[in-house]
């Protein structure tokens, strides 16, 4: 199925901002079909290291990659 105009890519925006998405899950439009995914656990704790590395303000951004889980 493919979006046919842009009402029905709006009408399906609409439908994905009412149905109130879980943290920790991904709504994503795929060819037509809103499709719901959970994070990986490797991408939650990417945006972890992220937004602690961003909110530090002293010498610049470290992000210690050893520590993330493999998958």
């Amino acid at each position: 199925m493919t979006v046919e105009c842009s009402a029905e890519l709006s009408e399906m925006f609409e439908l994905i901002e009412a149905m109130g998405v879980p943290a920790g899950y991904r709504v994503e439009i795929i060819e037509g079909a809103i499709v719901l995914n959970q994070h990986r656990k490797v991408h939650a704790v990417i945006i972890r290291e992220l937004t602690r590395a961003l909110g530090d303000t002293s010498s610049g951004i470290v992000i210690d990659t050893a520590s993330w889980p493999r998958d």
